[in-house]
């Protein structure tokens, strides 16, 4: 099971991730003879895309209500962090959206399907966008340290005239917050919380860390350092364990075998995506 989870994790990143059940998909349409075919088959995460993308209203209102508790006087503010989360979380590409979205194949691939409800895969789409927000907020002061002015086809948060850098950087933190406010409101019965919690705070923490790392200026004799810091990028390990716990397992060995395969994972996309 985990190995096709994993097997899945490395399609989404092509196009053999199906996000949409009208997509087509031509890439095995091609002689069987031919050297270009593929023995992979394509993996349809229409369901979960659906889901995702019917969760981010609610969960936004949530947010929203939580962040803005003692500052109700103020309706600009509210109307301004909804066009935030908006504008920056909820992108209307799904690849973009990819690692909530495969938490959430995750989960129903893990979980007993007498389990799977419309309550516990809500739940499990909050995580999602947890795991997506827990991105944007990096992202968003990435793009202020970068003098970014494009992402994801628009301009970044901070190039907007009503926004600027320093906005910008409050705003990431708006984000970050917004997601251990859903941890906690939503998680905190869950009898694996903590590990959760502590799941998702590493994803925030290890990719942080290597924020900082990439800001560092190597020489080519250091090579080596630095392909020894990518492999810190909490991608992979944080995302499949967080699901584990969700679907209330606590098997060692399963965990372990998570924790060893998606390093080499992780190590692998983060040079893919600077290298390529």
């Amino acid at each position: 099971m985990l190995k096709t989870i994993l097997k899945n994790m490395c399609l989404k990143r092509t196009k053999l991730a199906r996000f949409s059940s009208q997509n087509t998909n031509n890439i095995n349409n091609v002689s069987e003879n031919s050297a270009f075919q593929t023995q992979c088959k394509p993996v349809d995460l229409s369901f979960e895309t659906k889901k995702m993308y019917a969760a981010f209203p609610s969960i936004c209102e949530e947010i929203v209500d939580e962040q803005l508790i003692y500052h109700q006087a103020y309706p600009e503010l509210r109307e301004r962090y909804f066009n935030l989360l908006e504008y920056t979380v909820n992108i209307d590409q799904p690849r973009n959206i990819g690692k909530g979205i495969f938490f959430v194949h995750s989960y129903r691939m893990l979980e007993k399907p007498s389990i799977l409800t419309d309550d516990n895969l809500k739940k499990a789409c909050v995580l999602g966008w947890c795991q997506r927000m827990v991105d944007v907020s990096v992202i968003i002061d990435d793009d202020v340290f970068d003098v970014s002015d494009w992402r994801y086809n628009k301009p970044t948060w901070h190039s907007l005239k009503c926004v600027g850098q320093n906005k910008a950087i409050l705003d990431a933190a708006f984000v970050e917050s917004s997601v251990w406010y859903l941890l906690i409101k939503q998680f905190k019965s869950h009898k694996y919380f903590p590990d959760i919690l502590k799941q998702v705070l590493m994803s925030y923490a290890v990719t942080q860390t290597s924020q900082c790392l990439e800001l560092t200026k190597y020489d080519v004799k250091d090579l080596d350092k630095y392909t020894y810091s990518v492999r810190g990028y909490g991608f992979a390990a944080p995302l499949l364990r967080t699901a584990l716990y969700l679907a209330n397992i606590e098997d060692k060995d399963a965990h372990e075998f998570s924790e060893k395969i998606t390093n080499d994972m992780s190590h692998f996309i983060k040079c893919e995506v600077r290298f390529f």
